[in-house]
């Protein structure tokens, strides 16, 4: 029998709509695709014997290529709509996949790499843009749970595939993603109805703070994302080299990077549902403290289990930081493509300088040398926002 407390409970329990399996699924398959070739980079430009330093340039011209296209075309689909901008995102995508494929140099593989962080500057934003849409200030954090699970967990299986196809042939991580962009195509044509210039939503509520007060916390969390993700990236760009040199399996090494994801993907969960974190300095100082411990570890550590355990840290960590970028991002009525744009510029700048300087520093000095300039990285961030935080 229904009780009438049990009819209320119903009533306010929300139901699935169209858009929340859209914002759950395109990231999911999206993301999948692109780590599913990330894997598949460092790998193939191994085997093409590539040097340690390029392989950081191998790793940072993606991040490189997503940033400019993020400042110069991530405005784009607040003006020309979200479902044109996102599918010619898509069929960029399937193009560099393409030319991936077909790399038979380390030269070559660095232009495919950027024609995919190209592909990602016009994809993402109008994405991110378009979720922002469609739940607005009052279920924004619904919206950004369904899009970050998506994505973490797309990043995590491609991480997995990844390294199981790249044992059995360098170019078949390509192969996949670009065949997962083709299955996702039809449903970014088939984007839900969204207002990208927002003049037929319903008018948001009021935020639960002021505008310069949420800007002043978007930058603490642009700096610590940045700096998460100058560590993130380096370690995806160059584990391999070190996994290889420890005798892992190219599945072992995909395996421990998916965990990066994995763990990231749980911790979106408590921080979604919760608002301690917000607008507050101390969870993001902390968590980059400790994620400059775990950096200090995995340039010490050698067993499996250490690695996993403390990549596992590392995740769990960058959760918190990119969360907290999207969220001071997205949580405003107007702009959201292109601020979604900056949030995605910001993290794809460390995500370059990472490979980049770390790449060169392994090439100077040894393979583990670049999670301890990542430790200092994450330390100097901390530092930085500490300087910049007001006295009131």
């Amino acid at each position: 029998m229904t009780t009438p407390l049990r009819a209320a409970a119903e009533r306010r329990r929300p139901s699935i709509t169209r858009m929340d399996v859209w914002a759950l699924l395109v990231p999911f398959l999206a993301d999948g695709a692109v780590m599913t070739a990330t894997i598949g980079f460092p790998l193939a430009a191994i085997r093409l014997d590539a040097t340690p330093q390029q392989l950081g340039i191998v790793g940072a011209a993606s991040p490189l290529a997503f940033v400019a296209a993020c400042l110069t075309l991530g405005h784009l689909s607040d003006g020309w709509g979200r479902r044109g901008v996102g599918v010619a995102g898509t069929l960029a995508l399937i193009l560099a996949l393409g030319a991936a494929y077909h790399a038979g140099s380390v030269t070559t593989l660095a232009v495919a790499a950027a024609l995919v962080g190209v592909a990602g500057g016009i994809f993402w934003p109008a994405v991110e843009g378009g979720i922002a849409d469609a739940y607005g200030h009052g279920p924004l954090g619904r919206g950004l749970f369904l899009f970050n699970i998506g994505w973490t967990g797309g990043m995590s299986l491609g991480a997995w595939a990844g390294g199981q196809l790249a044992d059995l042939s360098p170019s078949l991580p390509f192969a996949a993603g670009a065949g997962v962009t083709l299955v996702m195509l039809p449903l970014v044509a088939a984007w839900p109805a969204s207002t990208p210039d927002g003049k037929d939503e319903h008018p948001p509520a009021a935020a639960p703070v002021p505008l310069p007060v949420v800007d002043r916390f978007l930058l603490f969390a642009r700096i610590a994302n940045c700096g998460t993700y100058f560590g993130v990236a380096c370690l995806r760009t160059l584990f391999p080299k070190l996994g290889t040199e420890l005798g892992f399996s190219g599945s072992e090494i995909g395996l421990l990077v998916a965990l990066l994801s994995f763990t990231q993907t749980l911790a979106f969960y408590p921080l979604i549902r919760s608002r301690r974190w917000q607008y507050r300095l101390g969870p993001l100082l902390a968590t980059e403290l400790v994620m400059a411990l775990a950096l200090v570890g995995i340039a010490r550590a050698s067993a499996p289990l250490a690695f996993m355990a403390l990549l596992a840290v590392l995740g769990a960590g960058s959760g918190l930081t990119y969360l907290a970028s999207l969220f001071y991002s997205l949580n405003r009525p107007t702009d959201r493509g292109k601020m979604g744009a900056l949030h995605e510029a910001f993290l794809g700048g460390g995500s370059m300088l990472g490979p980049l300087l770390g790449g060169t520093l392994a090439q100077h000095t040894n393979l583990r040398a670049p999670y301890l300039l990542c430790a200092v990285v994450m330390v100097v961030a901390a530092l930085i926002q500490v300087a910049l935080r007001p006295k009131r």
